[in-house]
């Protein structure tokens, strides 16, 4: 990685979103993942309201967050 350049986007380059998630894809099949992607979320609620949670998916045994919120008055 002596020559690399790491970038920063807002806007990425589509086809660079599709060489990543499918770099991924190939990793997390060799390693085992295997069965259905299912869409998984996970909420947290304290006297009746939502002060965080995660939204992921599993595949096999893995998991991946792919967004994770926590209310700013519960953080630390």
């Amino acid at each position: 990685m002596k020559n690399s350049k790491l970038e920063v986007a807002e806007k990425p380059v589509q086809d660079d979103e599709r060489v990543l998630d499918e770099g991924l894809t190939r990793f997390n099949d060799a390693m085992g993942s295997g069965g259905d992607v299912r869409r998984l979320v996970v909420i947290d609620r304290q006297a009746g309201s939502l002060i965080g949670g995660l939204i992921g998916r599993t595949s096999g045994e893995m998991f991946e967050v792919q967004i994770l919120w926590v209310d700013e008055t519960h953080r630390g």
